[in-house]
């Protein structure tokens, strides 16, 4: 189950990749809110992602052929975003990007006859948990796991793993504002998600509880509960009425986890390759 709103725009070609699991791809439970415009031959949005009002992805096909958005499982994309894939940009899980937020790259505008030096196009590339909290601007840089840029940054440099910056231009202040990410023990994971389990599960009494199971250990794909292993961050998918309900709960801010049998590389190489494919037969 998706929510594509009735009033989302979707290029013709990215439209036809969405409704064919071709060259685009939306995951399970995703939403993409009003007033989203999808402009991009090759698109994917993971599992449980959010896209809210208003906000733009692109490509440019006709000058910069070749480029995409791939966004990772529990991807959040505030409102009115700017996302530019014209020279590609690639984000593993759990993406934060704050409302007005704008990623771009590439540039161009000037006159390459007349010897404009500014203009071309450059991958980006997110790895995962990255967070650019809001109203920032981004140039096609690669942003390291647990990176955070804080609202107004102006980010032109890559960002190192584990590291908070702010500014404009923006500069590492983890010396001065201390790592975005405290160290968590295995055991504290485990004992911290059970007790949100019991939370949940406290204020809902309908749904069944004992469907859900915390541990710290590999998951099994042939139990009929969905089991969290908060080592590896991944879940078996069933999709139950439970299951679906806590996710929403926790992948907010609380835990992030995703499907062990539905990598998202896996799913990027398809989105890749199956527009290849069909350009190779044209």
């Amino acid at each position: 189950m998706k929510f594509i709103s009735d009033s989302a725009v979707v290029s013709e070609s990215a439209m036809r990749g969405l409704q064919q699991a071709e060259s685009c791809y939306v995951g399970h439970h995703a939403y993409i809110g009003p007033g989203v415009k999808i402009r991009a031959n090759r698109f994917a949005l993971g599992d449980y992602s959010k896209i809210h009002d208003g906000t733009f992805i692109y490509t440019q096909e006709a000058t910069f052929p070749g480029g995409y958005v791939l966004l990772g499982h529990n991807t959040w994309i505030g409102q009115n975003a700017v996302i530019d894939g014209t020279g590609s940009l690639i984000a593993s899980n759990n993406l934060g990007v704050g409302m007005g937020s704008q990623l771009y790259s590439h540039i161009n505008n000037g006159e390459w006859l007349g010897g404009c030096r500014l203009c071309g196009t450059k991958k980006m590339s997110i790895h995962d948990d990255v967070w650019f909290v809001g109203q920032c601007l981004v140039s096609p840089i690669v942003a390291k796991s647990r990176s955070v840029a804080l609202l107004g940054s102006v980010v032109t440099r890559d960002m190192a793993e584990n590291r908070i910056y702010g500014g404009s231009p923006a500069e590492d202040m983890t010396d001065r504002l201390g790592r975005p990410y405290r160290d968590a023990s295995v055991d504290a994971r485990v004992q911290q998600l059970n007790e949100w389990r019991t939370e949940f599960f406290d204020a809902n009494p309908r749904l069944d509880r004992d469907s859900i199971v915390v541990t710290d250990t590999p998951v099994r794909p042939d139990d009929d509960r969905t089991m969290f292993d908060v080592s590896s961050r991944t879940y078996v998918r069933h999709d139950t009425e439970a299951e679906v309900a806590f996710m929403k709960w926790i992948s907010g801010f609380r835990a992030k986890f995703t499907d062990v049998a539905r990598p998202i590389e896996s799913i990027f190489a398809d989105v890749l390759r199956s527009l290849d494919a069909a350009k190779s037969n044209e």
